[in-house]
């Protein structure tokens, strides 16, 4: 894959933008390529545009080419000599491509001097049909839509034209080439404040992969199915997906979770009339049990571990089934951390039809409770795995799978993403000071907004680094239990606990002083968390 600078394209992730088919296509190229896109050059009196050049592309060695993009359906009329865009008239291409690169030229003599500066047309939405001398370009110069179908061998033809057009040139040595990388990252200002890439980013980041499409395909055709995924393949937007289909069929649909932050996002993204229940196992399960014996609930002691392993799943067995809620589908989402009694409790609710629907979609490698055993489903499930990760950048992902291999793989289309910070801190009173000053530089400096920062604290405020702790530099501290909202003025924290299935911008992971064969796999759980950037404090 290409180098792409910026990482991500800037602007709305839309195929009938010409400019981004070609931003897309020229990303698969292979990464000895760097490609600029859109970039002014100054070269008149008080600093004003030359021009702008669509794509730069340089490929390592020998070869910039400079590339103007012109979308819709394209004419060169050679009796008027003058293009026609879709049956109108418009600016010569032509010397909008030649102009680019002779600016290109002038603004790096000095790093250009042992290579090849040239240019090309790109057309992405139609075909070159006939050329025949038609006009002063070369057939290689244009990059029409059956090339862009194999971009790398239009490419290699294309720089194979340009270098019989000049004189030899020995190319780029490695160091020039990096100080011809500098000079134009550093000239053009190709440098973002992370708040501004983060918006970018977000359009990216969430995609529908073709393996989240086939799992709905399959859930849609099996009565029971497992579907294990690990941290940011889509479990839940599958879950949420498939629930609304079955709703839009006329079914009665149950979508369960274990947190309660996961379960009231998720809750309302469905209208009031939808036929999709949305709770918690626990909620749901007070509910029924109210339903059925009005007492008991109050009276029991819900500090007691046995009432919530042992006392609930038993009770909700003691309840007549005439007195139990029927569903034509039963979702479960997080299900590594739902007990085998539960599961078995939920097939007591299902409709005995042809079309219904049981299904759990988990992480066994999040499963912190130990609850996870297999899912006691009859007939037996189907099962199906995700691995392309959707939520977090490259970088987070390719950090996360050396500190605790998952076997997940970034999707194609992920961007890059901000390196992984960690901080080495000698006591709480470091630590907080550390926090401070990045919550400091990321509102102040990188533009985040504030309620994108989320401190993961463990195992509870009172006994973490933030204890007696309300505001963070000038914003208030505030958890995220009730409700996280990511365009809040305050900052959040949460214990994993508490936001396991969510996801903020920015993670700042504490691990206070977490034993040390336990924070591989704390980085998973609660690193996956982030979507652009993680901080990691430990103990030194």
């Amino acid at each position: 894959m290409a180098r792409m600078y910026p990482e991500v394209f800037p602007g709305r992730a839309d195929p009938a933008i010409p400019e981004f088919q070609a931003y897309q296509t020229l990303k698969c190229l292979s990464d000895h390529y760097h490609v600029f896109y859109s970039k002014r050059f100054t070269g008149g009196l008080f600093g004003k545009p030359e021009c702008e050049i669509d794509f730069i592309v340089f490929n390592g060695r020998d070869v910039l080419t400079c590339i103007e993009v012109k979308g819709g359906l394209l004419l060169y009329d050679g009796v008027e000599r003058c293009w026609l865009q879709n049956g109108r008239p418009c600016k010569d291409i032509l010397k909008q491509a030649a102009d680019a690169s002779h600016t290109l030229g002038r603004a790096l003599t000095h790093e250009l001097t042992n290579a090849y500066v040239d240019w090309a047309l790109c057309f992405p939405d139609c075909c070159l049909s006939s050329h025949a001398g038609a006009f002063e370009v070369h057939p290689n110069q244009i990059l029409d839509e059956t090339a862009m179908q194999d971009i790398s061998l239009a490419m290699s033809r294309l720089e194979s034209h340009i270098r019989t057009k000049f004189s030899s040139r020995p190319g780029l040595t490695a160091l020039e080439s990096r100080s011809l990388i500098n000079r134009l990252t550093r000239s053009i200002g190709f440098v973002q404040v992370l708040g501004v890439r983060f918006a970018r980013e977000a359009e990216q980041i969430v995609q529908v992969t073709n393996e989240q499409l086939e799992v709905l395909t399959d859930l849609e055709a099996n009565k029971c199915m497992v579907v294990q995924g690990a941290a940011g393949t889509g479990k839940t937007i599958i879950a949420q997906t498939f629930a609304k289909r079955l709703s839009e069929n006329g079914q009665k649909v149950l979508l369960l979770f274990y947190n309660h932050g996961i379960a009231s996002k998720v809750r309302r993204s469905f209208d009031r009339a939808s036929n999709v229940l949305v709770s918690t196992f626990l909620s749901f399960a007070k509910r029924e049990i109210e339903e059925a014996d009005p007492t008991w609930w109050d009276a029991q002691n819900k500090k007691s571990a046995d009432f919530w392993d042992m006392e609930i799943p038993l009770k909700l067995l003691d309840i007549l089934p005439e007195q139990l809620p029927q569903f034509d589908a039963i979702i479960v989402d997080e299900g590594q951390d739902f007990r085998p009694e539960w599961l078995a409790f939920l097939q007591r609710l299902l409709e005995k039809r042809d079309d219904s629907h049981y299904a759990v979609l988990l992480d066994a490698k999040q499963d912190i409770f130990g609850h996870w055993k297999d899912f006691p489903c009859s007939p037996a499930p189907a099962r199906k795995v995700l691995t392309k990760n959707c939520r977090n950048t490259r970088t987070i992902v390719e950090f996360l799978n050396r500190n605790y291999p998952t076997g997940m793989v970034s999707f194609e289309r992920s961007p890059i993403g901000a390196q992984v910070v960690e901080r080495v801190t000698r006591n709480d009173a470091d630590e907080l000071e550390q926090i401070t000053n990045d919550v400091k530089y990321l509102t102040a400096k990188e533009k985040v907004d504030p309620g994108a920062i989320v401190i993961l604290i463990r195992p509870s405020k009172d006994e973490s680094v933030l204890r007696n702790v309300t505001k963070i530099d000038r914003f208030s501290l505030r958890s995220t239990y009730e409700r996280y909202d990511s365009s809040s003025r305050d900052v959040y924290y949460s214990t994993i606990k508490i936001f396991k299935g969510l996801e903020a911008g920015v993670v700042l992971l504490s691990l206070g002083n977490a034993p040390q064969d336990s924070v591989p796999r704390l980085l998973y759980v609660e690193g996956s968390r982030a979507k652009h950037l993680l901080y990691i404090y430990r103990r030194g």
